[in-house]
């Protein structure tokens, strides 16, 4: 969407549907569900969650490149997230 601009969006995925730690079978079934592109890393202990407040997921961030959250959203991406990640460029 904006690599070209050096924006990279990923995802982590930390617990499955049944909120048990997310595993690599689950990863790969939620990118064929959703017909994902983008990266999508599985994170089972939960080890990522430390830097953020909200321990719901879907957990949608914009992160800058020294690591600071920019922008957070619980939920379905939003229809607009390029114009959103664009207001960060």
């Amino acid at each position: 969407m904006l690599g070209a601009e050096g924006v990279a969006v990923v995802q982590v995925l930390f617990q499955d549907a049944q909120g048990q730690p997310a595993t690599t079978l689950f990863c790969e079934t939620w990118v064929q569900t959703f017909d994902l592109t983008l990266p999508v890393f599985v994170d089972p202990p939960g080890n990522s969650l430390v830097y953020f407040d909200q321990a719901v997921t879907p957990l949608n961030l914009i992160i800058d490149g020294r690591g600071r959250v920019l922008w957070s959203m619980v939920g379905s991406v939003p229809p607009d997230l390029e114009t959103v990640l664009r207001s960060f460029l």
